[in-house]
């Protein structure tokens, strides 16, 4: 860590720091006689990089962060940068500059203990605050000379040393080898305050209109949201969730380095983004427990960003998650909740589909016809979006997942017709459409629909036709939602009246050896 003297008011040298380290910054902390809680907060960081500046103290700051530490040491009093200085007692070498200033050198290794306490009287600051420094105090400070003493305690060594008298100055210096020992009272110049006050106003405005995290930095991140979200539709899910994964800590970190107040609520809304995406793909891979808790951490982040349109699709997706977890009332309370936040229509279908599908589950004919009718109410301007939706793919409800829906809900309240026709459309336009917006997931299960609507008529070749395409899937591109479905075509094929059916005995085998692989857990993140 290199260090060059400026001059200061009143002839003082400011030592400043080219290079913080952790070992320096944990000195800056020590000096500054505060804990690790206090010093955070002081220069507005977490808590968590001050205590790894203290544990990891060969690393380097952010250049975001050196700035911080730089203004933290600059408007520190001199009692505070006595101290730095001091804490590198043994470390530091000085070399004459030849026009009368000194330049310092500061070596960047581990900051030792404040030797203040091993140098100190201590049995005369024992005698002098009695009622702060009792014998076994005194006692262990003799027996651990390396003991750091609590920020209080360091408080009150510092008001000792000040009011000791000259001869007990003396001896401290004598014992610290040498060096001064002088504490003077600390000169406050009143009549520079108004000048003090604007400087700072205009420092203040200075960081109010700057940017901390680099734009490209954020365009990033937002492009690589795009293409993971509708990569997700139609690729094979392990892929995605390892990208998510590593978006994801990418904006944590951004989120934790404190970013300027108008950054802040972007960041939050990306880093909910991501993790609705990995609520979604947590789901898909059969862990909805997992799911969940990704979603709340996304509604925890919806709520920061103070953003209407990612609450209202986070409670959609909870609302989802519940209902493939069998837990249908809370499904409804989630869409319905989520209804409140909802500005687009294609948030308001998507979350009336949900109502309606978690309704038709729970057997609530009435209430599932009339939520779906709220949805199909909004199909004509499906194609609003917001900013959630922009991102594409898997954060979109388009006519296609909302035909999809729509025979779900129809399917399960019996009306098999309408049924199989919805299902059908969102078939044809998964068919008909780009490569890149087919999703394979809601296309297979669509299929399932078909198939039930058309055992229902008794049309055993019929549902052995659609179902080819969902038979034929690879492996990494069956999702767990399957199952279910699966399940109730074979209870239809099990009815007594396909009995002596080849057809019907032939595709329960089929679907009797299709395999949904179960998620290693392991590999979930």
């Amino acid at each position: 860590m290199q260090a060059a003297p400026t001059e200061q008011k009143g002839g003082a040298n400011l030592v400043v720091v080219e290079t913080w380290t952790g070992a320096s910054a944990s000195c800056l902390k020590h000096a500054f006689r505060k804990s690790n809680e206090a010093f955070a907060e002081h220069l507005g960081v977490a808590v968590r990089t001050v205590a790894n500046w203290q544990t990891r103290p060969e690393i380097v700051p952010s250049p975001s962060l050196q700035e911080v530490l730089d203004t933290a040491l600059e408007k520190a009093s001199e009692a505070v940068r006595e101290r730095f200085y001091l804490l590198y007692d043994g470390q530091v070498s000085k070399t004459s500059t030849g026009d009368g200033s000194d330049g310092t050198r500061l070596d960047p290794g581990t900051p030792p203990s404040d030797r203040t306490t091993t140098s100190l009287d201590v049995v005369e600051f024992g005698a002098r605050y009695p009622e702060k420094a009792a014998d076994s105090t005194v006692a262990t400070w003799h027996q651990k000379p390396d003991l750091t003493p609590k920020t209080d305690v360091q408080e009150l060594l510092d008001t000792a040393l000040e009011r000791a008298s000259e001869s007990a100055r003396e001896r401290f210096a004598q014992r610290l080898g040498g060096q001064s020992a002088t504490f003077e009272p600390e000169h406050v110049d009143h009549t520079d305050d108004v000048g003090r006050a604007a400087r700072e106003a205009l420092e203040f405005a200075s960081w109010a209109l700057s940017d901390r995290v680099d734009p490209l930095i954020l365009e990033h991140v937002q492009y690589e949201l795009r293409r993971i979200a509708v990569d997700y539709v139609h690729t094979p899910l392990r892929p995605v969730f390892e990208d998510l994964l590593r978006l994801r800590d990418v904006t944590f970190g951004l989120v934790r380095e404190r970013p300027h107040p108008k950054q802040a609520r972007e960041l939050f809304f990306l880093a909910g983004t991501n993790l609705l995406l990995l609520a979604h793909a947590s789901q898909n891979l059969g862990e909805p427990g997992s799911g969940m808790a990704q979603a709340r951490a996304a509604a925890a982040c919806a709520e920061q960003a103070d953003h209407d349109g990612l609450r209202a699709w986070v409670a959609g997706t909870q609302a989802l998650i519940a209902e493939w977890s069998r837990r249908h009332r809370d499904a409804v309370d989630f869409a319905r909740r989520g209804q409140a936040y909802a500005a687009t229509a294609q948030s308001r279908v998507r979350l009336a589909s949900l109502e309606a599908r978690a309704l038709a589950r729970a057997g609530n004919r009435k209430g599932a016809t009339s939520a779906l009718d709220r949805a199909r109410r909004d199909w004509d301007t499906i194609l609003e979006s917001d900013d959630v939706t922009e991102f594409g793919g898997l954060l979109t409800f388009p006519l296609a997942k909302a035909s999809y829906y729509a025979g779900g809900v129809l399917s399960l309240i019996g009306d098999h017709n309408q049924a199989e026709a919805a299902a059908l459309q969102a078939i044809n336009i998964y068919e008909t459409g780009p490569s890149e917006e087919r999703s394979y997931g809601d296309e297979a299960l669509a299929r399932v629909d078909v198939a039930l609507a058309r055992l229902a008529r008794d049309e055993v070749d019929g549902a052995e036709e659609i179902l080819s395409g969902v038979l034929q899937l690879p492996p990494e591109q069956r999702i767990q939602q399957l199952r279910d479905g699966l399940v109730r075509v074979r209870r239809a094929l099990a009815l007594p009246r396909y009995a002596n059916s080849s057809y019907c005995s032939d595709l329960s085998e089929a679907l009797e050896t299709f395999v949904v692989p179960r998620p290693d857990r392991r590999t979930l993140g």
